[in-house]
């Protein structure tokens, strides 16, 4: 799949929307990988759990990129089913260890982050080239019908531009899962 976009010049060029698939991960991650790459063998053998409960708790904050999250995210989420469903459907687990939880936790975490943060620059970008550009016409007399006004604040579909922009940033911003205080 394909998709175009600007580069830093501002010249278009078409783009591989997911340009290289990761398989690895740093040695570091290794269990991570061992355990999602074995899933299907070590549930089967009723033994996920144990090598879960024997597993060292890792930080993601020494993945270096989108990638490398995107795969310790779906790595720890395999993980995950296959922990809670090892039992079958009569005894599936009701907690997730902390060297499971913590690093999935952290590392969606990190993942929805980077989509704020996306939708943050999707905002500015939109102001910046568009609704500043068209409020600045309209203050200067431009003759032509909705600059400053709709034009630059519709849609295509003829939705508000703003508003779309600044629901979706806030309906990312309201999926990261925020940590409970201890009393």
């Amino acid at each position: 799949m394909y998709v175009t976009k600007a580069d830093t010049a501002g010249n278009l060029c078409q783009c591989e929307l997911f340009d290289v698939v990761l398989t690895n991960l740093p040695d570091y991650y290794w269990v991570w990988l061992d355990l999602a790459n074995n899933l299907t063998q070590l549930r089967e053998s009723r033994k996920l759990r144990n090598l879960v409960h024997k597993m060292p708790v890792l930080s993601p904050h020494l993945l270096s990129n989108h990638r490398e999250l995107r795969l310790a995210h779906l790595a720890l989420g395999f993980i995950s089913m296959g922990y809670i469903w090892q039992e079958g459907k009569h005894a599936p687990a009701q907690i997730l260890p902390k060297a499971l939880a913590w690093p999935y936790w952290l590392a969606y975490n990190a993942c929805v982050s980077a989509l704020v943060d996306v939708r943050s620059y999707q905002l500015s970008i939109v102001t910046k080239y568009i609704i500043v550009p068209g409020n600045k016409a309209h203050g200067m007399g431009c003759p032509l019908s909705g600059v400053g006004t709709g034009l630059n604040t519709a849609g295509t579909g003829g939705s508000s531009l703003m508003v779309f922009l600044n629901s979706t940033h806030n309906a990312t911003k309201k999926a990261l899962i925020l940590e409970k205080s201890t009393v």
